[in-house]
């Protein structure tokens, strides 16, 4: 199955996902939880990049938050003007109740795939959380996320990475996690990035299961 039909399919199991999955949650309850979980995110990237804490202490410095989802790391990036960027925002807003714009007045979302992004000016910081590997063509989304990126500029990344190369290879070729496009293991993601000139500042295990363990991994742009 080629990556343009599995990201399709990709792309609808993922807003059917986040219905299921937000449904019967208590806003509130749910956003303190969540934003909880990006602080603490936040505490081990910079544990990582001890720089990442100086940007986020100039308030001036605009972020990218690239595939944000309807609850990405912008939520805990006020006062910092925030770029946040989805092909479903259009999607949530109108079948989430948990996603409301307007709640976040420091964020201009764009309802726009990665590979489409052109960035006014290059941002020093930008996140991609947990979405890379949902994209429809990840070079190309590598490309745009470099070149959305000031030089000597920081992006925070988290990846679902494969614990085992015949497991990857395995899922490569058939669709076993279906909101997952492309599937590589941790080697293999490093490899991306520093075949379009990042440079590895460090990496931490977030979670670890049997087949996936999801790592955050910081890149400087040289």
């Amino acid at each position: 199955m080629n990556h343009s039909i599995r990201w399709r399919i990709a792309q609808h199991f993922e807003q059917y996902w986040w219905r299921r999955y937000l449904h019967g949650k208590d806003w509130p309850t749910y956003h303190k939880w969540k934003c909880d979980y990006w602080t603490k995110l936040l505490d081990s990237a910079t544990a990582i990049a001890p720089e990442l804490a100086t940007l986020l202490a100039d308030s001036n410095i605009p972020i990218l938050d690239a595939g944000c989802g309807p609850a990405g790391i912008y939520m805990v990036l006020d006062p910092h003007p925030v770029t946040a960027i989805d092909p479903l925002l259009d999607t949530y807003q109108y079948w989430l109740e948990h996603f409301k714009p307007q709640t976040f007045p420091w964020v201009d979302f764009r309802n726009i795939p990665l590979e489409q992004f052109k960035a006014r000016e290059p941002f020093e910081l930008v996140f991609c959380l947990n979405a890379l590997n949902h994209v429809a063509d990840i070079e190309l989304a590598t490309q745009r996320l470099v070149a959305a990126t000031a030089t000597n500029g920081l992006i925070v990344t988290s990846l679902d990475a494969h614990n085992y190369s015949l497991m990857q290879k395995l899922f490569s070729a058939v669709p076993g996690d279906i909101l997952h496009p492309h599937q590589y293991t941790l080697q293999g993601y490093i490899s991306l990035f520093n075949s379009y000139g990042l440079h590895l500042q460090g990496n931490h295990t977030i979670s670890k299961g049997r087949l996936f363990k999801h790592e955050l991994l910081m890149f400087k742009k040289i």
